[in-house]
């Protein structure tokens, strides 16, 4: 195993964007990351900025320091908070970070999560779970709204993917199923990316929405019989098992996905 390093130089430093859209598991892979002492992965910073305060403040912290403590330094953002998404597109292309991908193949989960998201947010005040003891009951699904959050989650999964492809930029896809099945090759991967040294670390949130789905909504039947015979069907079913390197005890991270 590596050590982490006490500093490095400028022009050592990895800087990196995420690009996220909602219900994807990227606070726990940023809370995972953070928890390594070379690496700093701030939340969504730009939300209610204008353009020319997003390109000021992403010129400026993408600027390396003489010497930095981090290896690695970055921050998230969605797609839809760009202001000027192709103006911010010509401010990454000329500071050249590494650009993080993260994103869902079971849209269906990532819809049902972005429910019971709400629903948490509701009763917590925040979107993720932290504490156990505040995991929330299975809920009914109303058929309107799950459609339309579906139709919407189909257009900003297309535009993400799409604006992260027309940025040119050296990119590591993630997806939220390989975190869930084996989140120790995920983040070995990451830090290789990050060009960091792999370390043992440990997030800090949980999994909000067990992944069977069947014991999260109390519909669920109903909900799936009006999407049989489409692409859509045989989501409802997946349940993804983590691999036994993924479970093991000493692994290189412990814990649960946030989705």
């Amino acid at each position: 195993m590596s050590k982490a390093r006490l500093f490095y130089l400028g022009s050592e430093v990895t800087y990196f964007v995420m690009f996220i859209v909602g219900r994807v598991g990227s606070n726990f892979l940023t809370s995972s990351m953070n928890a390594h002492p070379n690496v700093l992965g701030l939340n969504e910073t730009l939300m209610d900025m204008t353009a020319e305060q997003q390109r000021e403040w992403t010129l400026k912290f993408l600027t390396p320091p003489l010497i930095s403590r981090k290896g690695a330094i970055g921050f998230k953002i969605k797609p839809v908070q760009l202001a000027d998404p192709a103006g911010y597109a010509q401010v990454l292309r000329e500071k050249q970070p590494k650009i993080i991908h993260i994103w869902r193949r079971n849209r269906i989960k990532s819809v049902v999560s972005h429910l019971n998201g709400k629903r948490l947010e509701k009763a917590t005040g925040m979107w993720n779970l932290y504490d156990e003891s505040k995991r929330l009951p299975p809920f009914e699904v109303d058929f309107i709204q799950f459609e339309k959050a579906l139709r919407n989650r189909e257009r900003t999964d297309r535009e993400s993917a799409d604006y992260v492809s027309s940025l040119g930029l050296p990119t590591l896809s993630i997806t939220y199923e390989e975190m869930l099945q084996d989140i120790n090759a995920v983040l070995a991967r990451t830090f290789e990316f990050l060009n960091v040294p792999l370390l043992p670390v440990k997030p800090s949130t949980f999994k909000a929405t067990s992944d069977d789905l069947r014991e999260v909504i109390t519909n669920f039947d109903a909900l799936r019989a009006r999407y049989s015979g489409t692409e859509y069907e045989a989501m409802f079913d997946e349940v993804i098992v983590p691999t036994r390197a993924g479970q093991r005890i000493g692994s290189f991270v412990s814990g649960f996905v946030t989705g």
